[in-house]
């Protein structure tokens, strides 16, 4: 996925969160959001129609 903002390629990942959100890219075993995050700008985009 291209970013939105800047235009470089975005890192395919997973946020997690009990208290602190934390971007992951390997497959967590606790409950999490599929994200893409950009190491350009610091930009973190979710996909919350994808289940």
């Amino acid at each position: 996925m291209k970013c939105p903002y800047c235009d470089k390629k975005m890192i395919k990942g997973f946020l997690m969160s009990s208290r602190d959100i934390t971007f992951a890219t390997d497959n967590p075993d606790c409950q999490y959001c599929e994200a893409y995050h950009c190491s350009s700008c610091k930009k973190i985009m979710i996909d919350y129609g994808n289940k």
